[in-house]
């Protein structure tokens, strides 16, 4: 099969690894898994019975693409028929280093091997957010062998930074990697902020552990902390606000009332919504597909299209078909990220509070399930949470509609001792 970048993004996961042959580049390989699709060469050394097999890359819209992949392989194949052998990557000359601190792991994890991304460059979509996180554990376990790293220390760490504020560390790797730190801090972090970053310092081992770098990820299996304690930071938009918001959007006559539409609608994540194309939505069965790398938990799903929701977009697609931007690969939004200067005059405008962020569009949605009575289970489906638990964070929004309903219930038993007073 000639594979392209197009054949590949409809190419299904499979619960079985499966190698798809490249037809144009001899040798050349693309491995589907249950989560991941990954390019490898195959390769049989000239005039030798030696068998080369070797993992490039993964494949991804910010990881590497079929003619990358193919350059790579050519690559591999002209060192391997000139020296024998494959090249050793810098993962494998590592492997001679007995007992790893976790510097020595950041610094293989965050460096380019020739012209190659580094290992963090191809594992996330924004790579400086995750090299952030894991440095914050520099001054406590970056001189550490990792062998000697434990559970109990890990939640130490964390229950440490979730009680009081600590700034980030001053340090030289800091310093180097960190160029436009985030805002500093001036309270304690939440609980969501701890996980995540745990989250980031353990995803590194685990990498480690598939190069052969370190035996076992030592914090594997660590319980996360429960996140139950942000519902009370749940914002969500009244009706009257909602409608204020899509007529201001509307009168503009540009991209931001379908993009307000899919975040009410669907629920669906900025990043998301800034990187769909007109072939991820499928009108006859009335759904759109998020593909993984569009993710934020590298899942895909097929969510549900209301009838709204799909006129809205289909009276987009006309305009965008008249500017000839309509095609199957061109974007649904034409931005990159949501300007965020241009959000708070859209809130002005329709006199809605300035710190209202585009991502309590999707609480607004999922809010609005909850008050539908629609079940924790489902929500979380709809919101594609990794974390069935998160859903919790609307339970008290759900509580509040039970509560209304068993309160018109006083009026009823209260006219009946009334009723009763009297006879």
């Amino acid at each position: 099969m000639k594979l392209t970048q197009k054949i590949i993004a409809e190419l299904p996961y499979s619960d079985k690894q499966v190698d798809i042959k490249d037809d144009k580049e001899l040798g050349l390989f693309l491995r589907i898994s249950k989560t991941k699709k990954m390019w490898r060469l195959i390769y049989r050394i000239p005039g030798a019975n030696t068998l080369i097999q070797r993992n490039i890359a993964p494949w991804g819209m910010t990881a590497m693409t079929v003619d990358e992949a193919r350059k790579e392989a050519q690559k591999l194949k002209t060192y391997i028929v000139e020296h024998g052998e494959a090249p050793k990557t810098t993962a494998e000359k590592f492997k001679e280093k007995q007992s790893p601190t976790v510097r020595d792991i950041f610094l293989l994890y965050t460096a380019c091997d020739g012209e190659k991304k580094s290992p963090i460059e191809i594992m996330y979509k924004i790579p400086d957010t995750a090299r952030n996180n894991i440095l914050l554990f520099e001054p406590d376990f970056f001189d550490m062998k990792v062998k000697d790293i434990r559970h109990k220390d890990i939640s130490y760490w964390r229950n440490l930074h979730l009680s009081t504020h600590i700034p980030r560390p001053n340090t030289k790797l800091n310093k180097e990697y960190v160029k436009k730190p985030t805002r500093e801090r001036t309270k304690p972090p939440t609980a969501s902020s701890v996980n995540k970053w745990v989250s980031s310092f353990s995803k590194m081992l685990t990498w480690a552990t598939k190069m052969e770098l370190i035996e076992k990820n030592p914090i594997k299996g660590l319980e996360r902390l429960s996140e139950i304690d942000t519902s009370a930071n749940v914002n969500f938009l009244k009706k009257d606000e909602i409608k204020r918001l899509l007529h201001v959007a509307k009168v503009r006559n540009d991209w931001w009332y379908p993009a307000i539409m899919l975040a009410t609608n669907t629920g669906i994540r900025a990043g998301g919504i800034c990187n769909l194309k007109w072939k991820d939505i499928d009108w006859i069965n009335n759904t759109i597909f998020l593909p993984p790398e569009y993710a934020k938990n590298q899942h895909g799903a097929h969510l549900p299209m209301n009838a709204i929701l799909k006129n809205t977009l289909l009276d987009w697609q006309r305009v965008c078909e008249n500017n000839g931007k309509g095609k199957t690969e061109d974007k649904i939004i034409p931005v990159k990220a949501i300007p965020q200067y241009k959000w708070k005059q859209i809130l002005k405008k329709a006199l809605i509070n300035e710190a209202f962020r585009w991502q309590d569009l999707r609480h607004t949605y999922a809010s609005y399930l909850a008050m539908a009575n629609v079940g924790g289970r489902v929500i979380s489906e709809l919101l594609t949470h990794k974390d069935p638990t998160l859903v919790k964070r609307y339970a008290h929004i759900s509580n509040e509609v039970q509560q209304v309903a068993a309160a018109k219930l006083n009026n009823i038993f209260g006219d009946r001792e009334e009723n009763n007073k009297e006879h």
